[in-house]
């Protein structure tokens, strides 16, 4: 179950791991690419994948990828980004 808190107004904030983890970013991750593909009225679409400095990154970015490739997505991984400040 995925605690509805998590989601803000314009993100999704949670604590590692008692609120958002692997299992909840995976499902998050291929729901938003559902989103995608219906708004835009793809069935392919590539997807740029990035991730900033925590410590957390590494799983939950591998995550995302895995929840992706199971959608059959095209995944360009750009490893560590900067985050807004």
């Amino acid at each position: 179950m995925i605690d509805p808190k998590i989601f803000k107004a314009y993100d999704i904030r949670g604590i590692y791991p008692t609120e958002i983890n692997e299992a909840a970013i995976y499902i998050i991750a291929k729901a938003f690419y559902t989103l995608f593909c219906r708004r835009l009225k793809k069935n392919n679409l590539t997807v740029v994948v990035g991730g900033d400095m925590r410590l957390s990154t590494p799983s939950l970015s591998e995550q995302v990828k895995k929840a992706l490739v199971d959608c059959g997505v095209e995944i360009i991984d750009i490893g560590l980004v900067s985050t807004p400040t």
